[in-house]
């Protein structure tokens, strides 16, 4: 399992990735303490033959492949003129028609060509308001969003969910102030049910065009990044160049998958190393304080989540509600022998406030599983 099989496509995750492989026989760690990343996805011991097949279907171009597109939390406002340009475009162009069509343009009457020509000039200028005022709005929604994203440690994010989150967020709230203002009047008062029908439809189908629009020539976007992600198997894999410049997949969601900040995965390390003993896990983590939490392109970065009290807030509480949701589940579970219960307990454990603890013992239960089917 050890050995990646050549290919000018992929190779096999790096071995810190791996609980336990199998190495002469013998199945051995691949956590490795001195090298720690942000986010270090730890896969639960598997069967050889599954990885391999992962791999096979992702070589051969089988695999669901999607393209993932990020920019940094920094660059935040760089999509406002896209955005206000695609927007403006659809609510201009369905306005001018409405208008045409209703008859509300001038000089629809007019002989010859002049009716394309006047049409042009008003589509023109509606148009161009339709710019200048969802550019204020979304400069406004974007600038928003990049200062909370700062505050609460988020330092990239998906182009394409936040073009229609953004958009989402601007058609609803615009729709509903406008229903407020006609229901004010009482011959719209007999269709509410109707009108929050249309602004529920219109506040979707405009989000999606939006984000179309905006879509394209994306790629042109000088600090755009790409990513590539498989889905196989139900495990979702990516993929990073090593520092011969070759394609390494690793693990990124399944149901096995442990995604670990920097000091969980020193601390499943310790846990691995202490065999589960907690007093001696503690002892291990004091003795490896001299070793760097992350590697040296990551520490700015981490220094700036770890100080972020707003965040480590928020995810001290979602951990804490989680570890009680959990607390109450397994307790409800073993009172009524429902097994559901049980197993949903043990996979919130997992993402709970002792996560690390559990993660540990899932991996012993499944390489024991393992070990013994040899």
């Amino acid at each position: 399992m050890t050995e990646a099989l050549v290919s000018s496509n992929h190779r096999k995750p790096n071995l810190r990735h791996f609980y336990a492989y199998k190495k002469d026989g013998v199945f051995q760690s691949g956590l490795k303490v001195d090298y720690v990343r942000l986010t270090n996805t730890v896969m639960a011991p598997r069967e050889e033959t599954e990885l391999d097949e992962d791999i096979k279907l992702i070589r051969t171009g089988a695999a669901k492949c999607k393209e993932l597109f990020y920019l940094d939390t920094r660059n935040f406002t760089s999509l406002t003129l896209r955005i206000a340009l695609s927007l403006a475009l659809i609510l201009s162009t369905s306005a001018s028609i409405a208008a045409f069509l209703s008859g509300q343009v001038p000089g629809k009457a007019g002989l010859g060509n002049n009716v394309f020509l006047i049409f042009l000039m008003f589509y023109a200028l509606n148009f161009f308001q339709s710019l200048m005022a969802c550019g204020f709005l979304i400069f406004i929604l974007t600038w928003i969003m990049k200062q909370i994203y700062l505050l609460v440690g988020i330092t990239r994010f998906k182009v394409f969910n936040t073009i229609f989150n953004i958009t989402f967020l601007l058609m609803f709230v615009l729709s509903f102030l406008m229903l407020y203002v006609l229901l004010q009047n009482p011959a719209f008062k007999n269709n509410v049910f109707g009108m929050i029908i249309g602004i529920l439809i219109w506040s979707i189908l405009l989000p999606a065009l939006t984000t179309f629009l905006s879509s394209i020539n994306i790629k042109n976007h000088r600090r755009l990044k790409i990513e590539t992600e498989w889905r196989v198997n139900g495990r979702v894999y990516g993929e990073h160049l090593n520092q011969d410049n070759i394609p390494v997949l690793y693990p990124k969601r399944a149901r096995d998958f442990y995604p670990l900040s920097p000091m969980e995965y020193k601390t499943l390390v310790a846990y691995q190393t202490a065999q589960g003993d907690r007093k001696q896990v503690k002892q291990l983590l004091k003795v490896w304080r001299t070793k760097a939490v992350v590697v040296a392109e990551d520490a700015r970065l981490f220094a700036r989540q770890n100080s972020n009290l707003l965040r480590k807030l928020g995810i001290f509480l979602f951990r804490i509600t989680v570890s009680l949701l959990a607390l109450f589940l397994e307790i409800l579970g073993k009172t009524t022998k429902n097994k559901l219960l049980n197993v949903s307990a043990q996979g919130l454990k997992i993402k709970g406030i002792n996560r690390t603890f559990w993660i540990y013992q899932e991996c012993e239960a499944a390489l024991k599983r393992l070990v013994a089917m040899q």
